[in-house]
This record gives C-alpha cells, structure tokens and sequence, in this order.
C-alpha cells in the first residue's frame, strides 16, 4: 500500500512539475543524403550541405507550438540553396484536449486537427549521448512508410514531446534522424523570463481537415 501511495505521489508531482515548466528551444533542420551525395553535382551537394532551416519550440501550460523561425547559410561566406515558396507548417499540440494541429501562412484558412495517439510506440535503446547540454537517451520508431526514426530524448526534461508531429516519449526530444534528414536542439531554456514566454493558442477553423487532407493541400501549394 505505501509503495502504491508513493508511486501516485509521483506520478502526481511530475504532472505538476509538467504542467508548470516553459520551454523555450532552438531546433536545425538540415538534409543528410549519405552515399546518395555520389551521385549528385558536386556544387549542389556543397549547397546542399552549408544549408540550415531553424525551428523554433515553445512548450507552456500542457500546449506546444513549433515553427519555422528562417532559413540560413551555416558557412555565411559560402553558397546554399534558396527554397522557393514552401509551406511553412506551424505545429500545435494540447496536451490537455489532447489533440494535434497544423496550419500555414501559405494556407489561410486550412487547419488539420486529430486526436494525439497515445501509443506511438517507440522502442527505447540502451545509447546515450549529450545534446545541447543535456543527457539524452536512444528510442526507434518505424514510421507508416517503414523508415526507421531514431530520437534521443532528455528524461531530466519532464515534458513528452518533441519536434513536428513526434512526442510520447518519458522526456523531450532533442533529436530527430530519419531518412536523410536530421533535426536537432541547439540551445534549450527552462522556464526562462517571462518576456520571452508565448501566449500559446490553438488555430481556429470553421472545418477541420483531417491531416491527410491538409498534407494534400500543402503539396499542391509547393
């Protein structure tokens, strides 16, 4: 009976500790083409690899957003590729209602919603490694085009979630590799200043798309 009671008295504390953390993180989004890089002109591949799209992710009051922030050169004296009219999608999370939704500038208007799974069945490994100054564990999850999806997540940081439509992880995701591509956390704050917190609200829409619906519509927008 006391070692039930302790672990509820637990379980509650982390909800509070949860509930009441903001964070306020850094992500750089670049490709990673691996041996696909043989095959391409030498310049583009240089382009390619000196550029860095930032994400910016704020967490506050159990609801997240992650956007895009810019797109920039990692090496300013030296060329990248210049992306013409894509989608800059906006990602929302409540972790209260439990639900996900995405919308874009690009799109007015068009707002998907669904329910957040509750099982995105990760695979936690035995790996660790740090990532802006915070120990972080390996998980696996195959996605629904059976590409593998490797996250290191930091368990100190009590907040499940992470970057994009990625989350249900004992901890932030600070890292995302997948097919030829890596997301990763640059700087993170913890319940910083409050001039820097964000008010975070989720989109409205007179009629939610499903996210089928709304990847369609930003397909044809690229």
């Amino acid at each position: 009976m006391k070692k039930k009671f302790t672990l509820l008295l637990l379980s509650f504390f982390l909800c509070e500790i949860t509930s009441a953390q903001t964070l306020s993180i850094q992500y750089e989004h670049y490709l990673k083409l691996g041996e696909r890089e043989k095959s391409l002109p030498a310049d583009f591949v240089k382009s390619l690899n000196n550029t860095v799209i930032a994400f910016t992710y704020y967490y506050e009051k159990n609801k997240s957003i992650y956007m895009y922030l810019q797109e920039r050169a990692r090496n300013p004296a030296m060329p990248r590729l210049n992306s013409s009219g894509g989608v800059a999608v906006a990602t929302y999370k409540d972790f209260s209602t439990n639900f996900i939704y995405q919308d874009a500038k690009q799109l007015p208007g068009s707002v998907s919603k669904e329910p957040l799974k509750k099982d995105q069945k990760w695979k936690v490994q035995k790996d660790t490694c740090t990532i802006a100054g915070n120990h972080c564990k390996k998980s696996t999850l195959t996605d629904n085009s059976g590409n593998i999806i490797t996250a290191w997540y930091a368990p100190d940081i009590a907040v499940s979630d992470g970057p994009g439509g990625y989350y249900g992880l004992p901890g932030m995701i600070l890292r995302l590799e997948g097919e030829g591509f890596v997301t990763e956390a640059v700087s993170v704050e913890i319940n910083g200043p409050k001039e820097k917190r964000v008010d975070i609200q989720m989109p409205k829409a007179d009629k939610y798309l499903t996210q089928e619906e709304f990847n369609t519509l930003a397909k044809k927008r690229q």
